[in-house]
């Protein structure tokens, strides 16, 4: 694991979704210094129709799985590319 996300966040994204009534979609990004590389993932749902502590942790999980998952394409990535892989 890379580091662990807070959650406050996901309360943004709740007060959001009371106010406007619109999803909220949180595309997953990792920056890796060592290739010099920053990669977008697929956005992960706000579900405010689940329950919110549920949801929070189900939010910062898929997030945080999604930027390593990214993270370490970039690496394997940049290994290839330098013939290291």
């Amino acid at each position: 694991m890379l580091c662990h996300f807070c959650t406050g966040f996901v309360h943004l994204a709740r007060r959001y979704c009371e106010r406007t009534r619109r999803a909220v979609l949180f595309p997953p990004v990792a920056v890796n210094r060592r290739v010099r590389g920053i990669r977008v993932g697929r956005p992960v749902l706000f579900d405010a129709s689940a329950p919110f502590t549920a949801e929070k942790a189900r939010l910062k999980g898929e997030l945080e799985h999604r930027v390593e998952e990214l993270y370490r394409s970039l690496e394997d990535d940049g290994r290839a590319a330098s013939g290291l892989a």
